[in-house]
């Protein structure tokens, strides 16, 4: 009842909305309030603050649609990254990873598999150099803005095992596949210039 009257009320918080949605055991809007709360925490950027909403998420996301899943890992994935939980960033990242796959969707596979790659190098782990070649793989046929990031992910990984050839033949691809997806003079904030 609570939450039907701060809803009524126009109450705007959504992580205050959040709380009282799983008090109620309410799975419809813990999904649909949770992640709003973790975007705005994201936004903010409270990052613990994100991680906890889409944790609370994921508790209520039995029975939805695997793409629902997929994209609330990836969602806190990200966010522990940001807050320094590179082991657990990993964790969550293997689960979207392995349900985007599940749904066939290219495009999210090949950027978690640029994230791992990048999650892999701050751990100091050799998978950095898999991951990108994956993500290369599966971005391929896709061209575009996502074969580009994950092109500049191999030039850094590339770059990061000491194959000067490699990371000079990926880099030069991921500033041309840029200058086709980016407007002219924004390549600066897609961080290849």
């Amino acid at each position: 009842r609570l939450l039907e009257v701060l809803e009524a009320s126009g109450e705007t918080d959504q992580a205050r909305l959040a709380y009282h949605a799983e008090g109620a055991g309410d799975r419809e809007a813990v999904l649909r309030l949770a992640p709003r709360a973790g975007a705005r925490a994201a936004e903010m950027g409270a990052h613990s603050e994100a991680a906890r909403q889409y944790r609370r998420a994921l508790r209520f996301c039995e029975q939805t649609p695997t793409a629902v899943a997929a994209d609330l890992h990836e969602h806190l994935a990200i966010e522990l990254s940001l807050d320094d939980g590179w082991e657990e960033a990993a964790e969550e990242a293997e689960l979207a990873l392995s349900l985007w796959r599940a749904v066939g969707d290219a495009s999210r596979e090949s950027d978690v598999l640029t994230f791992l790659s990048r999650v892999m190098w701050r751990l100091c782990r050799s998978e950095q150099m898999s991951y990108a070649e994956a993500a290369v793989e599966v971005a391929t046929p896709l061209g575009g803005a996502v074969l580009g990031r994950a092109a500049a992910t191999l030039a850094t990984a590339c770059s990061d095992f000491g194959d000067q050839e490699r990371t000079v033949e990926w880099g030069v691809r991921a500033v041309a596949l840029a200058e086709r997806v980016a407007p002219a003079g924004q390549l600066h904030g897609i961080g290849l210039r």
